[in-house]
């Protein structure tokens, strides 16, 4: 599939974006948020970093892991 001439159309403000299937929430103090809730510390697939677009589906998923997302990534920076 050939992406549109003009480039990719930008993300309307509030959308709700879902990362890659194999993309882990980059937590800092080498620690990851996998789709699942889990908290890891080897990164198992590729590593993305948290937008205003998936941040709700992120806080979604920290919640799912019994986790809250802002202590998550406070208590890695």
């Amino acid at each position: 599939m050939m992406p549109p001439p003009d480039g990719p159309k930008p993300i309307p403000p509030g959308s709700r974006v879902v990362p890659y299937p194999n993309e882990s929430l980059a937590l800092g103090g080498g620690r990851w948020l996998e789709q699942t809730g889990q908290v890891v510390t080897e990164l198992p697939w590729l590593e993305c970093e948290l937008t205003p677009a998936t941040l709700e589906y992120w806080e979604a998923t920290a919640a799912r892991g019994g986790h809250v997302l802002s202590d998550l990534i406070e208590a890695g920076g």
